[in-house]
C-alpha cells in the first residue's frame, strides 16, 4: 500500500479583528478624552546692543607652536627673543597703545606641548610693550613650575598686592606635572584682607628641594636613573 503524507497548511494570522479592536478603542479615546490648554510662558528673549559691541577693545592674538615660535595675528615672526615679541607687539597695538582704555587685548593661544617660559616671554613682552597685563598674575619666575601648588601661592600674593577686587571672577588653572591638569572658575567673595596675621615663619631651609629628594631615594633605597 502507498501511504502519502498529508500537507500541513502555512498557519495564517489574521489581523482584521484585531485592527477592528483597534479602532474601536482610538475612537472611544477622541469621544472621551478632555483636552487642556495651558497658558504659553511670557520669554523675553536677549537683544543685541551694537554700542557695546562697539566698545569692545581691539584683540591680538600671540601663538606660541610646540618648539617656541612665535606668530602674531598669525604672522609668523623670524625670532624668538624678547625684544623681537615686543616690537611686534608694539606695531600690532598700533596707536590705540598709547590710550589705555582702548588698548588691545593680548590674546595667547600655546600648544600643549609649548614651554611655561615661551608663554611667560609673551606676557614680559606684552608688559614692555604697554599693554594691558594687569588680569594676569605671573610668578613662574620667581618660584619656577610649582605645579599645582603654584594657585595658592600667587592666589596669596595676588591678594596682599590688592590685585583682586571684592566680586572678581578669578580663573585658576593648575598642571600637574603635564599628565594632568584643571582649571577653577571662582567668583570671589566681599572680603579681600586676612582675618589676622600670625608671627609664625617657617625656618630657613638648609638644604636644596634636589638634596632632600636624594635623601629620600636614597633612604628609600632607590637607584638613580
Amino acid at each position: 500500500m502507498n501511504f502519502r503524507r498529508r500537507q500541513s497548511e502555512a498557519p495564517e494570522i489574521n489581523l482584521i479583528p484585531f485592527i477592528d479592536v483597534l479602532l474601536v478603542v482610538l475612537i472611544f479615546l477622541m469621544l472621551t478624552t478632555t483636552y487642556s490648554r495651558y497658558s504659553e510662558l511670557q520669554i523675553t528673549l536677549p537683544t543685541a546692543n551694537a554700542d557695546k559691541l562697539a566698545e569692545r577693545p581691539d584683540e591680538i592674538l600671540v601663538s606660541v607652536a610646540a618648539d617656541g615660535r612665535y606668530a602674531i595675528n598669525r604672522v609668523p615672526l623670524d625670532g624668538r627673543s624678547i625684544e623681537l615679541l615686543t616690537a611686534a607687539l608694539t606695531r600690532a597695538a598700533g596707536p590705540a597703545q598709547a590710550t589705555p582704555n582702548a588698548s588691545p587685548v593680548v590674546i595667547v593661544s600655546a600648544d600643549a606641548l609649548a614651554a611655561h617660559q615661551s608663554v611667560v616671554n609673551v606676557m614680559d613682552a606684552a608688559r614692555r610693550a604697554n599693554l594691558p597685563t594687569d588680569r594676569v598674575y605671573i610668578n613662574v619666575q620667581r618660584y619656577g613650575n610649582m605645579s599645582a601648588a603654584t594657585v595658592p601661592v600667587a592666589l596669596c600674593e595676588a591678594l596682599e598686592e590688592g590685585r583682586v577686587k571684592p566680586g572678581a571672577t578669578l580663573l585658576m588653572p593648575a598642571f600637574g606635572a603635564g599628565l594632568t591638569f584643571c582649571a577653577h572658575l571662582v567668583r570671589w567673595g566681599e572680603r579681600c584682607t586676612p582675618l589676622g596675621e600670625s608671627p609664625v615663619m617657617l625656618p630657613d631651609p638648609d638644604r636644596s628641594a634636589l638634596e632632600i629628594v636624594r635623601g629620600l631615594m636614597a633612604a628609600k633605597g632607590v637607584r638613580r636613573v
